[in-house]
């Protein structure tokens, strides 16, 4: 349930808000620590808007029975691009073009590569959206909030993560558990969905003064 409601979050919300985005673009939605690749198969039943997601994931495929709807060794034929490694620091230097052709990186409770999927999607000028889930204080003891307090558990982590950008935002999902997504959108983004916005209402306004000039000849 928890990937169904999300995928149609990241439909929903990045086609409405942000229409001039191509979600199928490049090497299509990046799925980040996408495990067995439930959250790709749901974001490709959005056939007409999805048509390519891609996944990294470090762990082995697991072998599942021919009843299993869930197939897990099909992953490969359904991704456009498809990584058996860890998304760190080396994965993405040795993969930078690979990452400037995605449409948007994307993570259901990504574990450890959570804040790096954030500070990439920084980096390479992408959207995110993302679902953080455990915080791992031990592997990462140096980060803090703005009051100086250590992040050691969910809600600081939620708020470390949205006070690396103003513009970052938040919203509650429907399933139960750790169902806070964050989600960005590059400024380049912004500016061109508000132009496109300031030409429809200049549009807009232009037709209906014409209808009150032709009006007023109407009545002369």
């Amino acid at each position: 349930q928890r990937n169904e409601n999300f995928a149609n979050f990241i439909v929903n919300t990045f086609t409405r808000e942000f229409p001039s985005l191509n979600l199928s673009s490049g090497n299509g939605i990046f799925d980040i620590a996408g495990g067995r690749g439930d959250l790709c198969r749901e974001l490709l039943k959005y056939a007409d808007i999805v048509k390519k997601v891609s996944l990294i994931d470090p762990r082995a495929l697991m072998k599942c029975n021919n009843n299993d709807k869930w197939k897990t060794n099909s992953i490969k034929d359904i991704c456009f691009k498809y990584f058996q490694c860890e998304f760190n620091r080396q994965f993405i230097n040795n993969n930078r073009e690979f990452l400037s052709q995605c449409s948007m990186f994307v993570g259901m409770h990504p574990d450890q590569p959570t804040e790096l999927i954030i500070d990439c999607a920084f980096e390479m000028n992408k959207p995110f959206c993302v679902v953080p889930c455990c915080v791992y204080p031990s592997l990462f003891p140096d980060r803090k909030i703005s009051t100086g307090q250590g992040v050691k558990k969910y809600n600081s982590f939620i708020r470390y993560l949205l006070e690396k950008d103003d513009s970052i935002q938040s919203k509650e999902l429907n399933f139960q558990g750790r169902n806070i997504v964050l989600y960005w959108f590059p400024p380049a983004v912004h500016n061109i969905e508000k132009r496109n916005n300031k030409r429809k209402l200049i549009t807009t306004n232009e037709s209906n003064e014409e209808e009150k000039k032709y009006e007023k000849k109407q009545k002369l």
